[in-house]
């Protein structure tokens, strides 16, 4: 998926007036983030947007520029993680009113996220509200709590040509796999994992299509429901594996 198609799906999901769950934007390492997430954080308050560009000359968008606007909330922290504190702080500003009418929350290099922290922020990704939108970014998306991953749509930033070395998890053999396994139980960890693995693989060569994005779902619904108690496992697992059919009718 090109630069220009990931700008266009996040200035739709900018402006929906649904509720919208979070976005997991997978970046590369040398990507020039910032300039990125200034650009759209003026795109989501801009006064005269046209498109998906921010006019860059409108009070919101010179207050965007400043870093002071109030409505738009950036974790930070001089540390090399995010603790409880710091997590705390973007959770409490979700409690006020936006002054613009709309929210987006920003959680860049969401990797640095300690187990306490995200932990913390999952009943926020899973009961957003209309008004607000929360983006987090990453280059190293599987060093990320399967919890918070499977809580996101993930959208990736073209990568370029591929360093040699770089992971790749084949699709097909672990689809087959997956379907062909003569266990009538619920899906194990260990499978779990693997799915989602070749699924974050996908999405790293080919983007968020469709098919990718609804097993995506039923794997993040597989998650939820085995963290509730009374959840029916084996059927979050049998919903998880028909949308692996429909998904290998569309990989080699």
């Amino acid at each position: 998926m090109e630069e220009k198609e990931i700008v266009s799906l996040l200035s739709s999901w900018l402006d929906s007036d649904q509720v919208e769950g979070a976005v997991l934007l997978v970046t590369q390492p040398n990507f020039s983030e910032e300039k990125f997430l200034e650009s759209l954080s003026m795109r989501a308050l801009c006064n005269t947007v046209s498109g998906d560009i921010a006019c860059g000359t409108c009070p919101p968008c010179k207050q965007v520029q400043s870093k002071n606007h109030p409505d738009i909330v950036v974790l930070s922290s001089d540390e090399e993680v995010y603790k409880m504190e710091h997590v705390q702080g973007v959770i409490h500003a979700l409690h006020t009113i936006p002054l613009s009418g709309k929210r987006l929350v920003i959680i860049p290099s969401a990797e640095r996220l300690m187990m306490e922290g995200a932990n913390a922020f999952l009943k926020t990704l899973e009961e957003p509200s209309a008004h607000t939108r929360i983006l987090l970014t990453s280059a190293y998306v599987r060093r990320l709590l399967p919890t918070i991953r499977s809580r996101c749509r993930i959208m990736s930033m073209p990568a370029g040509e591929r360093s040699a070395g770089a992971e790749v998890t084949p699709a097909r053999p672990i689809i087959d796999e997956m379907i062909g396994r003569k266990s009538k139980q619920a899906f194990s960890d260990e499978e779990l994992v693997k799915v989602e693995e070749m699924l974050g693989s996908l999405i790293r060569q080919n983007g968020s299509t469709n098919s990718v994005y609804r097993a995506m779902l039923r794997l993040r619904d597989c998650y939820k429901i085995r963290s509730m108690r009374g959840g029916n496992d084996k059927m979050a697992s049998d919903v998880l594996l028909a949308s692996l059919i429909q998904l290998r009718e569309t990989v080699k």
